[in-house]
């Protein structure tokens, strides 16, 4: 009898230290998947820099599940003061850590220069820093930088209203020669 019972208390003990590696385990998982929950559930803003239509867009997205509040954006003041376009530096200066919201799956555009800035020498690189909130007032923040230089050549090539400006404006001085030559006949004739 005393045997059996000696039995049962060592698989017991064994049974416990079981149970406490299952325990510390299972919290180990738990703490996971708070943290996957957290990194999932959460505004995320990435950035990217665009040329489309001529203009040099740097673009925040939202591609987290949460609204993103107070998003400050900040560009470096080299980057700033390259900017050869007054009226968008100037756009960009007023902005300047003003506090907006971008929803899930949504954006916000800063045009930060039109083709003048792609024919810049030595671009200084786009560099910043954006920060934002959840609902909860959870912060997050982190630095960005784009080299310019290191972007692949664009090319200008024509869109379809400057080919037609072009044609308009040659055929509005194809009518001014056609009517120098009327005046001149009509001057002739008289």
């Amino acid at each position: 009898m005393v045997i059996i019972t000696f039995i049962y208390v060592i698989a017991t003990i064994f049974i416990c230290i079981y149970n406490r590696d299952t325990v510390k385990a299972t919290r180990e998982q738990l703490e996971e998947m708070r943290t996957q929950f957290n990194i999932i559930n959460r505004p995320n803003i990435v950035i990217e820099l665009i040329y489309t239509k001529r203009l040099w867009i740097v673009r925040l997205t939202n591609i987290g599940t949460k609204v993103a509040y107070k998003v400050a954006v900040t560009f470096d003041k080299d980057f700033i003061n390259k900017i050869p376009d007054t009226d968008l530096k100037e756009i960009i200066e007023k902005d300047h850590g003003r506090n907006k919201s971008i929803g899930v799956g949504k954006y916000y555009d800063y045009i930060v220069g039109t083709k003048e800035y792609m024919l810049l020498k030595n671009k200084p690189p786009i560099k910043g820093s954006v920060s934002y909130y959840d609902i909860m007032e959870t912060s997050y923040s982190e630095n960005f930088q784009i080299d310019v230089e290191n972007y692949s050549e664009v090319y200008l090539i024509p869109t379809e209203i400057e080919d037609l400006q072009n044609e308009v404006s040659n055929l509005s001085k194809e009518i001014e020669r056609l009517c120098t030559s009327l005046d001149k006949i009509n001057q002739i004739s008289k």
